[in-house]
């Protein structure tokens, strides 16, 4: 979560469902189609940067699950892994 002093970023959403989630595999689809399993995720902003780079699987980290670097604006969805049920999606620009 962000501090009170900080105001709210663009992708506080994907941040706060990652979070929420750690520890439990989800499936991140970007939008180049790739599929990522995440457990956990550390992540940053450069300066300048409007979106946070994450990279995911680092801590503790398991043989089983890769190590990946991506930015919030090319998450296309984020899924429950057991389910398949939607986590986050962008909003409908109706």
């Amino acid at each position: 979560m962000i501090s009170p002093e900080e105001p709210a970023r663009i992708d506080q959403s994907i941040i706060d469902v990652l979070i929420e989630h750690d520890g439990t595999v989800v499936k991140v689809i970007l939008l180049d189609e790739s599929v990522h399993l995440v457990l956990d995720i550390a992540w940053a902003y450069d300066w300048g940067d409007d979106f946070a780079h994450i990279t995911t699987n680092c801590s503790p980290g398991r043989e089983d699950l890769a190590l990946d670097l991506f930015f919030t604006n090319e998450i296309a969805v984020i899924l429950d892994f057991e389910e398949r049920v939607s986590l986050w999606a962008p909003q409908s620009t109706k």
